[in-house]
């Protein structure tokens, strides 16, 4: 079964893009759906979730750290911290030289693997992260105000 967007009006549902509306149109009149709904994810606060990364790093990087951060390695950080994470096994030769044999691999959040909703929830806890973990220091970086921002939009579950 394809899958494909849907807008809410009322108690019905209906094609979202041209592309669902072909999608509909193969489907017999009558047929009745099983599925799961998941709410589409919002752009914006996609990239306000990214923009915090991009002022953690930054402010990570005037602070007290031995290492040079980026978006990336903030975003990484975030996920392991938030349980968005898997464990793999690693090579022998590989558990030799490290002394362990599994490892923790950040998972996706992209738009394929979270809905909104659970993205707000991943973001919630992120934040409360980066509150706790380097608030005392992060919070003199001159960038901080945006950081509150997105802060504030995403506990009004609001993406500005």
């Amino acid at each position: 079964m394809p899958k494909f967007a849907l807008t809410k009006k009322g108690l019905g549902f209906f094609p979202a893009t041209k592309a669902a509306q072909i999608e509909a149109l193969k489907m017999p009149d009558g047929d009745g759906l099983f599925g799961d709904i998941a709410r589409r994810r919002n752009l914006k606060f996609h990239r306000l979730y990214f923009a915090l990364c991009t002022y953690v790093s930054e402010a990570l990087n005037n602070g007290p750290g031995e290492i040079e951060w980026t978006q990336e390695m903030v975003s990484d950080r975030l996920k392991l911290a938030t349980g968005r994470a898997e464990i793999v096994p690693i090579p022998s030769s590989l558990q030799r030289h490290y002394g362990v044999t599994h490892a923790l691999k950040p998972v996706s959040i992209s738009f394929a693997k979270m809905d909104e909703t659970e993205f707000g929830r991943f973001v919630e806890v992120a934040i409360a992260y980066v509150l706790s973990e380097f608030g005392a220091w992060v919070q003199d970086h001159p960038d901080w105000h945006h950081v509150q921002d997105i802060v504030l939009h995403a506990r009004k579950g609001v993406a500005a």
